[in-house]
């Protein structure tokens, strides 16, 4: 094993001991009636051993990937630390059934094996003609979403109390119409982080002259959003892009991430030892409930009949009956009324088709990732990929696959990445055999 996987993997085992020691110190005896712990058992000393070898085994099989699969290795990434860790942690804790973590980690290692294993895929270079059209269309959803966000009354629910963001939150999803939602998350996770993207890493010197400007400007238009929806990831993720931008080249992101998670889990653990309990909400919060809200999804329809993803266009071909949620059913067998108790892709997929809804959503995200990876190769600056990840990539630890790549921007992210890819590249780099020769689209690839 290299340094740097043996630093990795103490880094992975540091994180999983602290997991392990929050849990049982200072979440557990607090939410101990929660159904995500209720529902099972206590401490088991053999599963949590357990615990430490698979997650050993799932930093192995993504750990050595190359720089040129950065999306794949950022996106995994993430999800091992915000979902598989968390989860093998409740699964020693409360003595979940072995087949909870295998399932979950069948999922991961799916995706793993799909975006790692054969070449990284190529796609055509975008011609200036299509990438003018381009970013004129992504340009008008930005100012449609402003238009249609201050038509709706955005200016009087405008809040930047950050004690009062529920309250304006609501009123913002009882004010905008619900088509409005997903292009709301374009812009704030994606759309406008690409003007930080090229204000920072400008395409050429006669640019410069606005770097700041244009980060300046960014950050006031994410206030606005903020202020307008109270989505408090709007205000954060200027400041991580930047801090990706600048840093991107001095840091090991994914080393980062491993250190950032359990440095964010102490800060909160200090607060919650202050007797504040806001501390411990945002630490359950953030590091357990979205990894153990798989259990409850794996424990009730692995005797319960599949929805059959009936939430997307297939649903009703595959059996399943329209206006089915697999998250209102949870929901209200589990805590008796009716609110969004939102569970990953894996959890989504196993609610959908059981082990094998599992393996197609893992099929479908290595697939993903593959084409990520080719948008992203070589010459877009390091930092700006994971930047314009960040958001569908916490999205994709609490939301479905298909949700999160259509309304989280996943996919945008990716086609704007593809964007990004033809305006930095030179001369000569990285050329692309067209796929669309019978197509007549020749004159936008070239």
């Amino acid at each position: 094993m290299t340094r740097s996987g043996v630093i990795d993997a103490c880094l992975t085992l540091a994180y999983k001991g602290m997991l392990d020691s929050v849990l049982l110190f200072f979440i557990l005896p607090i939410y101990f009636d929660d159904p995500i712990y209720r529902t099972f058992g206590h401490l088991n000393p053999i599963k949590v051993a357990m615990g430490y070898i698979m997650a050993l085994g799932c930093l192995m099989s993504f750990s050595g990937m190359s720089n040129h699969r950065r999306v794949s290795r950022f996106v995994l990434s993430t999800q091992f630390v915000l979902i598989i860790l968390p989860f093998l942690s409740i699964f020693g804790c409360v003595d979940l059934p072995v087949w909870y973590p295998v399932t979950l980690v069948l999922g991961f290692l799916t995706a793993v094996l799909v975006a790692r294993v054969g070449k990284v895929w190529r796609l055509p270079r975008l011609g200036l003609r299509f990438r003018y059209i381009a970013w004129a269309g992504l340009a008008s959803i930005v100012a449609m979403v402003f238009v249609l966000l201050i038509t709706s009354g955005g200016l009087s629910r405008f809040n930047l109390d950050l004690t009062k963001v529920y309250d304006s939150r609501a009123e913002y999803k009882d004010q905008v119409a619900p088509w409005m939602f997903q292009f709301v998350q374009w812009v704030g996770y994606v759309l406008d982080m690409v003007v930080i993207i090229l204000a920072v890493r400008p395409l050429s010197a006669r640019w410069r002259i606005l770097r700041w400007g244009g980060v300046a400007l960014m950050v006031v238009i994410q206030i606005l959003l903020f202020g307008m929806t109270s989505f408090k990831a709007f205000l954060l993720l200027p400041f991580v892009m930047i801090g990706l931008l600048v840093l991107g080249n001095r840091i090991d992101i994914i080393k980062s991430l491993m250190i950032g998670a359990p440095l964010l889990a102490l800060v909160l653990l200090i607060v919650a030892m202050t007797k504040n309990t806001m501390g411990n909400a945002l630490l359950e919060r953030i590091f357990f409930i979205p990894a153990g809200m798989h259990s409850l999804y794996f424990n009730y329809f692995s005797s319960h009949s599949y929805m059959y993803f009936t939430s997307n266009f297939f649903g009703g071909l595959l059996g399943g009956s329209p206006g089915q949620s697999a998250v209102d059913r949870i929901a209200m067998v589990y805590w008796g009324r009716s609110f969004s108790p939102n569970v990953g892709w894996i959890g989504i997929a196993f609610a959908g088709w059981g082990i094998f809804g599992v393996l197609v959503q893992g099929v479908s995200l290595g697939c993903i990732l593959r084409v990520g990876d080719s948008m992203a190769r070589d010459v877009i600056p390091r930092g700006a990929a994971e930047g314009l990840l960040l958001g569908p990539a916490i999205a994709l630890a609490s939301a479905g696959l298909f949700y999160t790549f259509f309304s989280a921007g996943f996919g945008i992210a990716l086609f704007v990445l593809w964007l990004l890819e033809a305006h930095y590249a030179r001369d000569g780099q990285l050329d692309r055999p067209s796929v669309v020769p019978k197509l007549g689209l020749m004159q936008y690839f070239n």
